[in-house]
């Protein structure tokens, strides 16, 4: 039946049916207490993090789980008289006292599932059992008879425990911001655009591969210090301003004003000393402009990318033959100029004494590309920073751009001074806008003369620092109201509007009172108003109610008594829901339809959910989805072994943006999720379509249609998943087996055993050359080994014809390796454990999407609703799982209709 989540058992069960997930539910039997513990690691001897730490110790209490006793007379009764004896009978000798595979020990399973913490490892217990896993083909095997009783008396213990927890509610969802999602809120609240989070202390991740669960997003006292850093810089940024506007900033460079000087002795002096405009081209042995020497009228070519030693040399300068060459748009020239100075970076720099730091900066390049070999396309990089002493400077990368014409193009984009490291309190030193050519970052697979040229006609900043004035974010805090003049009744109203904002709901004359109180306190000592409103909506922002999303149970403690388990309200749930869609705080329409009470209309929360998915800011849902649902820091963890391969580190960026997009385009596009096992296209852009030898694709990240020569479609094909899941020099069925495993069905493998020794290294030159698979035999060729193999390795094997960098090969020989490299024995035949045989990825896919597909379903379904809550997820939740698996099968497995069912799901409006 629908939702009851305990299947009876059949014989003729499939092994692909009732899908487990082994480490998942060991976790979830201690991930409440892991989090409550992490929560108490800070410093109570500071007076901020004091007051932090004694409401996350209460939040914590009324948070916590409460379970009702009931009476497991008749629970013990069936422990001893059927499930004891069958464990004792065909399982204690591979996890009782002498011997614990898997890391699992049944004899000490506590058989109070109500009240004890091992309900999960039960339900992990009937599984096995459910579909014969257990005990393993090789061993004594109970009768039917027996394993149905079996499944009959943990099927009704484990449903009284499931009633008796449903009652209550005491599922954790305590949990602070991520890192991501603190960033994204405070952009939206402060209406400023701006890193704020890049400091963060590094944040742990969950056994699932996800970042914003409750347990494992731990504060300490080192956060609470850098929140308090991050709030009163941002708040100084909006608020400390001068009354008057600054005036607008224009600057223009074109290649007939960039050498300006005077006897050739300062490139690009204008106006007095430390305090001008130095621009210039870097030349690369042009003509000589020098002093004396008459220059006729006429056409030049200037060329970037020789080394001198008299030019300053900016620190991280990546070396001329790597990055290729720059070049100003031809241009006439009109008469003796200064000497030109050669650089030893192929750079267009402009050097400024006048910076606007704190507000954006407008951008715009005219320039072209000059293809290089292979067609390829020079890549734009603009950076900018400051210059802090001899040849030592601080910058960072603004943009990166493909420049795909070979016809002047106008380039435009937006860069926000407050994000870089300008030194505004050191004027006398220049700040740097920087240009290059960064076609190779690293290695570069071309020669010096093969790299392709960028060609720059002229370069614009423009800075109007805010389009109104004051801006609209210090409009926002300070608005218009008829009590302005009366600075204290306006500090309550100010104070008590960005209090809704930041802690997302109604709040209480008593948390206003209590702010006010501290601004009064503050004023005596602080200058002016403005910056007593920066202390005090600093103290907000270092709140748990701001930092947590911790849906308390009432505002008053009173009524907190009561943790009943209890539907979250409107403001509660708009909460949860922009929070799982945009990574961020509610808008305006959720807040007022909070406020109407209407968000828990189904109705109102599918449209709701539809308009959001709709909306730009669902691409962060893509972007951290995809990232800790497949692993994409996978790419940033290996380094390419240059011995084997000549590659382009970006390239790494663009394995990343590859699958985020395509996740992208299955949600807006609300594709079956099967799209994600294959598919019959793929998003790539000019450069990605070339490492996988895909020819005749222009512009940005596109969908392009695949054939089957093609060998792409779905996430499986992906650099993302093939390279992450490689040595960097060699593929590794086992990693890329294990993914499977683990993200695709939910189902990861036990962890291997302590001292496993790694694969046999490649065979010598003069040696045979040997298959991965042979060389897997090899290694599994042990009794601890052999049992794991046997369930992992055939996942791994079937993708041998992609090599480390997921570029496709076949037969005897890699042509993308390097020299003798190339030798390899590709074989990607296997057979999985149950003796299916697959000759290919084609074949597994298509196991996936016949033999696995209600698996792969459940998994799916299984990971967005664990990111969607917060947390892990438990045995209370499997009807919920069920009920949305069941939906999706007949509604054609839609990705937004599974979105659109979790979030009506009774486990998303409820705590």
């Amino acid at each position: 039946m629908k939702g009851t989540g305990f299947p009876r058992l059949n014989k003729h069960t499939d092994e692909n049916s009732n899908p487990l997930n082994k480490t998942q539910n060991r976790q979830n039997a201690i991930s409440h207490y892991s989090c409550y513990r992490n929560l108490f690691t800070v410093n109570t001897n500071q007076p901020v993090t004091r007051v932090l730490y004694s409401v996350f110790v209460i939040a914590t209490i009324l948070g916590s789980p409460w379970v009702s006793r009931v009476n497991a007379e008749s629970e013990r009764d069936s422990y001893q008289s059927v499930m004891r004896p069958y464990l004792a009978k065909y399982c204690f000798q591979c996890h009782g006292p002498d011997q614990q595979k898997a890391d699992l020990r049944l004899d000490q399973l506590d058989p109070d599932m109500i009240h004890g913490s091992d309900a999960d490892m039960w339900q992990e217990v009937l599984d096995l059992t459910n579909v014969s896993e257990m005990p393993p083909e090789e061993v004594k095997q109970p009768s039917n008879q027996e394993r149905q009783a079996m499944v009959d008396a943990l099927t009704a213990a484990l449903r009284q425990a499931m009633e008796a927890k449903r009652s209550t509610g005491g599922r954790n969802i305590l949990r602070r911001m991520t890192a991501y999602e603190y960033n994204n809120t405070l952009r939206d609240l402060l209406n400023l655009d701006l890193r704020y989070a890049t400091d963060l202390p590094p944040e742990g991740v969950a056994k699932e591969g996800f970042k914003n669960n409750s347990g494992v997003l731990g504060t300490s006292a080192l956060h609470i210090e850098y929140f308090e850093r991050i709030a009163r810089s941002a708040l100084e940024r909006i608020i400390l301003v001068p009354e008057q506007q600054p005036k607008p900033y224009f600057v223009r460079v074109e290649p007939e004003n960039a050498f300006d000087t005077v006897n050739g002795s300062e490139a690009g002096n204008k106006g007095k000393k430390n305090n001008n405009k130095v621009v210039g081209f870097n030349l690369k042995n042009g003509p000589d402009f020098s002093p004396g020497t008459k220059v006729k009228a006429g056409i030049f070519r200037l060329e970037h990318g020789t080394p001198t030693s008299d030019g300053i040399i900016l620190a991280g300068n990546r070396p001329s033959d790597r990055v290729g060459n720059v070049f100003a748009e031809e241009r006439k020239v009109g008469g003796s100029k200064g000497a030109g100075r050669s650089g030893w970076q192929p750079e267009f720099r402009i050097e400024l004494y006048e910076v606007p730091h704190e507000a954006p900066v407008q951008v715009r390049i005219r320039c072209s590309a000059i293809l290089g070999a292979n067609d390829s396309f020079p890549r734009l990089s603009f950076e900018l920073g400051s210059f802090r002493g001899a040849n030592v400077s601080d910058q960072k990368e603004a943009a990166n751009i493909e420049v795909t014409s070979t016809e002047m193009e106008t380039y435009e984009f937006v860069v926000q001074g407050a994000n870089f490291p300008f030194q505004s309190n050191k004027p006398a030193r220049p700040s740097y806008f920087r240009i290059f050519n960064d076609y190779r970052r690293g290695t570069s697979q071309l020669s010096y003369e093969e790299l392709p040229k960028l060609k720059i006609d002229w370069v614009e900043l423009t800075c109007n620092h805010f389009a109104m004035w004051p801006s609209s974010a210090r409009q926002a805090i300070f608005f218009a109201s008829k009590t302005r003049s009366n600075e204290a009744v306006y500090a309550g109203e100010v104070i008590g509007k960005f209090m809704e904002r930041a802690y997302r709901r109604p709040v209480t004359e008593s948390e206003v009172e209590r702010k006010l109180a501290l601004f009064r306190k503050l004023r005596e000592r602080e200058p002016s108003f403005e910056h007593t409103i920066v202390s005090t909506l600093t103290a907000v922002l270092c709140s748990p109610n701001f930092l947590l999303l911790s849906e308390p149970e009432s505002t008053k403690v009173s009524e907190s008594i009561n943790l009943e388990k209890r539907r979250i309200d409107d403001y509660e749930l708009a909460s949860r829901l922009s929070y799982f869609l945009w990574s961020s705080m509610p808008d305006e329409t959720l807040f007022d339809l909070a406020k109407q009470k209407k968000l828990h209309q189904k109705e109102t929360l599918i449209a709701q959910t539809r308009r959001m998915l709709a909306d730009p800011k669902s691409k962060a849902f893509s972007e951290n989805f995809a990232a800790q649902w497949l692993d994409l820091a996978g790419i940033r963890r290996l380094a390419v072994n240059p011995e084997y391969f000549k590659f382009d580190e970006r390239t790494k960026d663009l394995f990343e943006q590859e699958t985020i997009q395509f996740l992208h385009h299955v949600l807006t596009e609300n594709l079956p999720i099967q799209t994600f096992i294959d598919s019959g296209f793929a998003v790539l852009n000019p450069n990605l379509a070339r490492h996988y030898r895909i020819p005749d694709i222009s512009g940005g990240f596109q969908v392009v249609p695949v054939s089957k020569d093609h060998h792409r479609g779905g996430l499986l094909t992906q650099a993302s998943m093939l390279f992450g899941n490689s040595t960097g020099a060699e593929t590794h069925p086992i990693k890329r087996g294990v993914w499977v495993l683990e993200r695709m069905l939910d189902d990861p493998p036990p962890p291997p055993p302590p001292n496993v020794p790694d694969l046999p290294e490649p065979p010598a030159l003069d040696e045979k050359v040997l298959s991965l698979k042979e060389r897997l035999v090899a290694h599994a060729d042990n009794a601890s080994c052999r049992d794991c193999h046997r369930k992992i390795d055939p996942w791994g094997v079937a993708f041998e014809n992609y090599n480390a960098l997921g570029q496709w090969r076949e037969g005897s020989k890699d042509p993308l390796v390097l020299g003798p490299h190339q030798n390899v024995n590709i074989d990607p035949s296997t057979q999985l454990s149950n003796g299916t045989n697959i000759s290919n990825l084609n074949d597994l896919k298509h196991y996936l999407l016949t033999e696995k597909e209600t698996q792969f379903r459940r998994a799916v379904v299984r990971k967005t609703m664990s990111y969607g809550l917060g947390r892990y997820l438990e045995f209370a939740d499997r009807p919920a799982v069920d009920s949305i698996c069941e939906t999706m099968q007949e509604s054609g497995d839609r990705f937004q209709t599974l979105i659109e069912q979790i979030v009506v799901s009774e486990p998303f409006s409820t705590k």
